[in-house]
């Protein structure tokens, strides 16, 4: 039996450079938190042997459709095609590699000024040692 890195949690502290990362939108979240927000959850993901793929989807929402897509943008620019951890956070280990399983889009948000863009990534971990 494996343990693996949470590339959530890895995700959460390496997104509070681009932005408030959050795991769950609480009340008020629109108008009480910095633009843009990164919602971070968890789709599942494969494991095979000592190799685990998490699928990750982060939701940005931002005030305006171009300051979302701009912010959804550079997350991919940032995460993309490359391995990461958690700088001061160690413990929670490395992901080997985040691809994009499908790239920013504009969703359609029940907002006249908040908008919203969704991209998937899939993040590559190993065991923890």
């Amino acid at each position: 039996m494996y343990t693996f890195p949470k590339s959530r949690d890895i995700l959460f502290e390496i997104l509070n450079m681009y932005g408030t990362p959050a795991f769950r939108l609480e009340v008020g979240w629109d108008t009480a938190w910095d633009m843009p927000v990164h919602h971070i959850q968890s789709l599942g993901g494969t494991t095979d042997g000592p190799f685990r793929t998490d699928r990750i989807r982060i939701d940005t929402y931002a005030i305006g459709d171009d300051a979302a897509n701009d912010a959804a943008e550079a997350l991919q620019t940032a995460l993309a095609d490359r391995h990461h951890y958690a700088a001061g956070h160690e413990q929670l280990g490395l992901i080997d590699r985040i691809t994009v399983e499908s790239g920013p889009a504009l969703v359609t948000y029940p907002s006249d000024t908040l908008s919203l863009v969704s991209a998937t990534y899939r993040a590559a971990t190993r065991p923890l040692a």
